[in-house]
C-alpha cells in the first residue's frame, strides 16, 4: 500500500535520511521505532509531503508521491496525526473535527455520520465537543489530534508518537484504540519512542539509527531481539 525506496532527506548540509526504504502492505500495523533524532518524524513528514526528498521514491497505492503536495497526498486517503498533537487549540472540539473533514468535499460519508463516530470512539469528545481545545487534557488532546485525522475516513491512517507526553492508563487506551482501528480494515503507520508497546502492536517494524533502517522484521521477533532489548526495552 505504501512503498519507500532509498529516501533521503537533507535539512541544509545534515543528511537526516540515508537511503530508507519500507514497505507497509495494506492491513497491517507496521511501527518505526528508534531514538530521538533518529529520524522517524522526518520520513513520516517526507510520506507526506511536508518535507522534500533529496533521493528516493515514495508511493501510496501504486501512485508516485515523492514530490505530491500535502493536501493531495490527504486526498488520495493517507491521514497523519502529528508529533505533539498541533490541534487547533483556540477552535472547539466540533470545530477541530469539522477542520479535519476539509478535503473531503462533497464525497463520501456525511460529516455528521463521522462526527458522530469519533464521538462514538471516544465519548469524552462528544461530552466536550463544544469546549475549546486547548482546554482538553493531554489524553483528551491525543484523541483528538486522532479523531480529526481519521474525519477523513481514511484507508491510512499514520500516527506520530501517540504516546508522548501521557499518563500509563491514557497510553493503553491508545494503544486499543489503534488495535480496534487495524481490525476494523485501516492500514497503520505507527511511529513510537514508547518501543514495548508499538512492537506489542506491529505485524512488522523497522528500527531507524541515524537515518538508516538497521533492523526489521516482526513485531514480536524485534520484541525477542537483544540489540532491540538492550537499546530500546530497557533490558
Amino acid at each position: 500500500m505504501l512503498e519507500v525506496t532509498d529516501l533521503a532527506v537533507n535539512y541544509g548540509h545534515v543528511q537526516a535520511l540515508q537511503g530508507v526504504t519500507l514497505e507497509i502492505r495494506q492491513g497491517e500495523i507496521v511501527a518505526l521505532i528508534g531514538a530521538n533524532g533518529a529520524g522517524k518524524t522526518t520520513t513520516l513528514m517526507a510520506i507526506s509531503g511536508l518535507v522534500r526528498p533529496a533521493a528516493g521514491r515514495i508511493t501510496f497505492k501504486g501512485a508516485d508521491i515523492t514530490r505530491a503536495e500535502p493536501y493531495d497526498v490527504v486526498r488520495m486517503g493517507l491521514a497523519h496525526v502529528p508529533q505533539g498533537r498541533q490541534i487547533f487549540a483556540d477552535q472547539t472540539v466540533e470545530d477541530n473535527l469539522r477542520l479535519g473533514a476539509y478535503t473531503r468535499g462533497r464525497n463520501g460519508r456525511p460529516v455528521e455520520q463521522l462526527m458522530a463516530r469519533e464521538f462514538e470512539r471516544f465519548p469524552i469528545l462528544g461530552q466536550r465537543r463544544g469546549q475549546l481545545a486547548g482546554t482538553l487534557s493531554g489524553g483528551e488532546q491525543q484523541m483528538l489530534a486522532i479523531s480529526r485525522g481519521l474525519m477523513i475516513d481514511p484507508p491510512f491512517i499514520a500516527l506520530d508518537e501517540p504516546s508522548l507526553g501521557l499518563a500509563p492508563l491514557i497510553v493503553q487506551g491508545i494503544a486499543r484504540t489503534i488495535r480496534a482501528l487495524n481490525q476494523a480494515g485501516t492500514t497503520i503507520l505507527l511511529i513510537e519512542q514508547m518501543a514495548t508497546m508499538a512492537l506489542a502492536l506491529a505485524h512488522r517494524a523497522y528500527v531507524l539509527q541515524t537515518g538508516q533502517v538497521v533492523l526489521e522484521g516482526t513485531g514480536k521477533d524485534l520484541l525477542a531481539h537483544p540489540e532491540v532489548a538492550k537499546a530500546y526495552l530497557g533490558g
